[in-house]
């Protein structure tokens, strides 16, 4: 199993849209992408726009669908 983790700054004025778009997304790759077991955001509570994805992926997965930095 791999365990990645992304961190992004989302901007304020789109901050609320990214939310929204953000609870269909993690479910969207779990049931379409293969080997994404599941998907974690978790939101910074003294920085709302700080966002950290944990993706848990199974580990016959090649890194080509994860890069490390984008």
């Amino acid at each position: 199993m791999i365990v990645r983790i992304a961190e992004i700054q989302v901007d304020p004025a789109n901050l609320d849209e990214y939310l929204e778009r953000a609870r269909t997304i993690g479910a969207d790759s779990v049931a379409n992408e293969p080997g994404v077991i599941a998907i974690f955001p978790m939101q910074d509570k003294r920085n709302p726009g700080q966002i950290r994805i944990l993706g848990k992926l199974c580990k016959m997965l090649d890194s080509s669908h994860w890069p490390l930095e984008t």
